[in-house]
């Protein structure tokens, strides 16, 4: 009877302790150790593309909105038979994924023979391509909107273009066209900074960072107020703001360069690069090209001593860009000049750039003929991205 006891006793308990088990192991699986969240654990992680928007409590400025509401609803005066492919969202242009060649260059154009170019709201912005330098042709199936002195870069499978005050992203990748965006500057007091002739480079953490000139209301900000006989145009910089993914900048302390100009002149369209030496900044002075250099890209960019008064060209073209062929040591220096009485795109290749550029080495590249949008139009104002990180 003792043993049956025994027995009964250690049966039970085997069956208490299983039981005991089976309840700590339920409790385990059905109240887990709380977790963060993926958003929890990802905060940092930047806005995605399709969801930077700009501030609804800052109005568009009218220009820059009728730029958007041309985008978006087919007002753009493009041909017709693209009415339906502005009004997407999310554009594809392409039936080619990953079509883009290596080189690539903004520019605006305008048909003299049926409007006044030297209005820029009559200019529309174009995009070519090239796998050499020296022949372009245009972006298969782009459609042209409205905008002027564009530039342009790509950035992990994205290619960024501005005009200012206004960005579109393609996605190359996706062969998608974004939905065109508001770009908002703002000092360091959260002021917004007027801005013109944007020129993009990327910092060494890949940074966009936005060269451009100062603008000044109610005249063109390339020249002196009209009581002025003299006077100093800023270039500045300004660093794209995490997460905005290129639509919002925060302007950079001091100035880049200060040009003096007289009530004559002007000074506008900064173009900056980065080379072995550092950085080269382009400035077109009418016609002519100032170069400035800097070791550091935020820094201060003084005038080539090399060059007189720092002229890189001397009425050979203006409204410059540039770039550093490292694997030939070689320069590449875009302009746009007059010739036959129409506005056409020329390229000079140099060794350096320590020495005056003639105007016999630049040769057209870019015509509105031979980009094949007709023999009356002026294509002006070149920005040269490279197709790669």
């Amino acid at each position: 009877m003792i043993f049956k006891d025994k027995f009964i006793f250690s049966k039970s308990g085997f069956f208490f302790i299983l039981f005991l088990i089976v309840f700590l192991l339920f409790g385990c699986v059905t109240n887990p150790v709380p977790q963060k969240t993926f958003l929890e654990k990802n905060q940092s992680i930047e806005t995605p593309i399709n969801e930077v928007t700009t501030p609804t409590s800052k109005p568009i400025p009218v220009q820059n909105q009728e730029i958007i509401d041309n985008l978006n609803n087919s007002k753009s005066g493009v041909q017709t038979n693209n009415s339906d492919l502005l009004n997407q969202t999310n554009v594809s242009i392409s039936s080619k994924k990953n079509s883009l060649e290596k080189y690539l260059l903004s520019f605006h154009a305008c048909d003299k023979s049926q409007t006044d170019c030297n209005d820029p709201r009559n200019h529309k912005v174009y995009i070519a391509q090239s796998t050499d330098g020296a022949n372009w042709k245009l972006l298969p199936n782009y459609v042209p909107y409205s905008g002027s002195v564009p530039d342009l870069i790509v950035r992990e499978n994205i290619l960024y273009v501005y005009t200012p005050g206004v960005l579109r992203r393609y996605q190359i990748d996706n062969d998608v066209w974004e939905t065109p965006l508001n770009v908002q500057m703002t000092n360091s007091i959260g002021a917004n900074e007027l801005f013109a002739d944007p020129s993009l480079i990327l910092d060494e953490e890949k940074n966009l960072v936005m060269f451009y000139l100062v603008g000044q209301i109610g005249s063109d900000p390339a020249r002196c107020q009209p009581y002025d006989n003299s006077c100093f145009k800023k270039i500045r910089s300004a660093t794209e703001i995490k997460g905005s993914n290129g639509a919002k900048f925060i302007v950079d302390s001091g100035d880049r360069l200060e040009a003096s100009i007289t009530e004559k002149e002007s000074a506008s369209d900064p173009d900056v690069f980065s080379n072995s030496g550092g950085y080269t900044l382009l400035l077109s002075k009418g016609m002519s090209i100032q170069l400035s250099r800097s070791t550091s890209l935020r820094g201060s960019y003084l005038e080539s001593s090399a060059l007189s008064k720092g002229l890189l060209t001397n009425n050979a073209g203006g409204i410059p860009s540039g770039y550093y062929d490292k694997e030939n040591n070689q320069y590449w220096v875009f302009v746009h000049t007059n010739e036959d009485g129409l506005s056409v795109i020329k390229r000079a290749v140099v060794n350096n750039l320590n020495v005056q550029i003639p105007s016999s080495a630049f040769t057209p590249i870019l015509t509105g003929n031979r980009i094949g949008l007709g023999s009356n139009y002026n294509v002006e104002s070149p920005g040269f991205a490279i197709n790669e990180d």
